[in-house]
């Protein structure tokens, strides 16, 4: 899919922060859509007891980045999957990012019934080895990330696990990333009443959703999917501008029909 559309938004209140509306968060949005999903993945920021208890208590799975935040639980996960051999990871990938070949190993390790110290929940331990080598000059890097799960790690299938992790990304590419550099949205509060800012932010996501469903769904072609975001949104701005009475009522007349 060339988008991941958003289902709802919550707002942060003035007196906290992302991480400190963690809990109600997931609540909210479960009681909007019942049954939703299985499973919840967050940044490393919210990789604690509290948190991950909080899932676990609404019967939900959980996948958390990992971050030097944690330093005992980020040793633990090197100290098991770090000196790794390259054959020993569960997936194995290789595809093309811009001027760059993208090579992505997922390595596990499974914990016992007992979890790890207090965080009895936890389950898996993973790793994501990244190598990263340019096209024409050559130059290699390389990154791992680390995440933790409460799912067991033989829940899913080793490229399933890869599969979930880069999804988790592609919403943070693609859904975050628009909001931000193509919406400016930190940067076009516009109203300072409460009441009207939430409108607006709903309105954002609504004609994000309507361009992605649109990028997804009516353009056919792997070229046209492609096509920037901020390009998309000024064709529909023109289309805005230039769309007259008569071909406003051809639109109707070819809705009547097709109903």
């Amino acid at each position: 899919m060339a988008g991941r559309p958003c289902l709802d938004a919550y707002p942060i209140p003035p007196a906290t922060h992302e991480m400190g509306i963690f809990v109600p968060a997931p609540g909210a949005l479960l009681r909007a859509h019942p049954g939703l999903a299985e499973l919840i993945m967050y940044d490393a920021g919210a990789c604690g007891l509290d948190n991950a208890s909080a899932i676990i208590e609404r019967g939900m799975q959980s996948l958390m980045c990992l971050i030097a935040g944690q330093p005992t639980l980020r040793a633990e996960a090197e100290r098991r999957l770090a000196r790794l051999a390259a054959d020993k990871c569960v997936a194995h990938d290789v595809d093309i990012d811009g001027s760059d070949v993208v090579e992505r190993r997922v390595f596990i390790a499974e914990l016992d019934k007992q979890g790890w110290q207090a965080l009895t929940h936890l389950r898996t331990l993973l790793r994501v080895h990244v190598t990263r080598t340019h096209k024409t000059t050559g130059e290699v890097s390389t990154e791992d990330r680390s995440y933790v799960s409460s799912l067991p790690a033989k829940r899913l299938q080793g490229p399933q696990w890869g599969q979930l992790i880069r999804r988790r990304w592609s919403v943070e590419n693609q859904n975050h990333n628009t909001f931000d550099t193509i919406f400016s949205e930190d940067e076009r509060l516009w109203i300072l009443q409460p009441q009207g800012m939430l409108i607006v932010m709903l309105l954002r996501r609504l004609c994000y959703n309507l361009l992605t469903l649109y990028r997804a769904v009516t353009l056919r072609s792997e070229h046209s999917r492609a096509v920037p975001s901020k390009s998309l949104l000024r064709t529909v701005y023109n289309s805005l501008l230039l769309a007259t009475q008569e071909a406003m009522a051809g639109v109707r007349r070819r809705d009547r029909a097709v109903s």
